[in-house]
């Protein structure tokens, strides 16, 4: 009884400080970080272990004499039920368990939600990779250029270049699985094409071809990116086709505050914000909230 006591009065002035400032122990710590939650399910194994495989009243098969004048005496109703009632938990102790399943399910949940979205980015890297692919493969056919505008033709948009060659084995790779269509529905919902290099790198009546032999630091041009409409063509909160360095907010940083990219040299990469500074790109960091008027 002393110990339970004693027991409580630890729960009581170091458990629960400890649990009510959570945030404190696992967020401003890394290394509590991963130490408490093993704590937390330690104690909730001494807990139980403590109640169940060391009970205050055991029961034995060993044969004794009683003797007849103990026969006779009334059996109480606590001496009944001192066992069971010895083998419960207390308030506190189911407290103490419930507060560390809950602490528990809130560390991992934000860690699979997480582990999803960068499964997700990571996909979006592969899709670009592959995209990227094809378009060498186009620019090697095509004396090393790639148009990458039609003035002339609304209709025009690069992924069908592409895809019309036989160049790329799927619509799918032109996409972000984490941002909307996410699924193909037309060409002008796609990974975004910078459309408005530096004149030095275009040919053509109205620089719509890119000339990739122009370029003479390929590891920093950003040929392909997440984008997002901001309306544009009447379209609200989905991929678009192209962008612009000229404008803002049209390269989306939707995964964990990078924004994709396929470079001229072949590597892909999460653009930070300070990457993309130096790029010359001022991108959406956020939600894009301009409404299309298309469904």
């Amino acid at each position: 009884m002393q110990f339970r006591k004693k027991s409580e009065r630890w729960v009581e002035r170091v458990i629960w400080p400890m649990l009510w400032n959570v945030d404190k122990y696992c967020l401003s710590a890394w290394p509590l970080r991963w130490v408490l939650p093993w704590t937390l399910v330690g104690l909730g194994w001494a807990l139980i272990k403590w109640r169940f495989m060391n009970p205050e009243c055991e029961f034995t098969t060993t044969s004794i004499s009683i003797p007849t004048e103990l026969l006779s005496k009334k059996v109480t109703r606590s001496d009944k039920t001192h066992c069971r009632d010895s083998l419960g938990f207390t308030l506190i102790e189911l407290l103490v368990v419930i507060a560390i399943i809950a602490i528990l399910a809130g560390m991992l949940l934000p860690a699979l939600s997480q582990a999803k979205s960068k499964a997700k980015q990571t996909h979006c890297l592969n899709n670009l990779k592959q995209a990227g692919l094809a378009i060498m493969l186009y620019a090697d056919a095509y004396k090393n250029r790639i148009q990458i505008a039609s003035p002339l033709d609304n209709k025009f948009a690069w992924g069908v270049l592409l895809y019309s060659n036989q160049l790329a084995s799927s619509r799918a790779i032109f996409l972000c699985p984490a941002y909307p269509p996410r699924e193909f529905t037309n060409w002008f919902q796609t990974y975004g094409v910078w459309s408005d290099p530096p004149e030095a790198v275009t040919a053509g009546e109205f620089n719509e071809e890119l000339v990739l032999s122009a370029v003479s630091k390929p590891v920093e041009y950003v040929h392909l990116a997440d984008t997002t409409s901001r309306g544009r063509m009447g379209l609200g909160s989905v991929q678009f086709h192209s962008f612009r360095t000229n404008a803002a907010e049209q390269v989306h940083a939707r995964h964990s505050g990078a924004a994709d990219g396929w470079f001229l040299d072949g590597h892909v990469e999460g653009m930070q914000r300070s990457r993309l500074e130096r790029l010359g790109i001022r991108a959406l960091f956020g939600q894009d909230t301009i409404p299309g008027y298309l469904p």
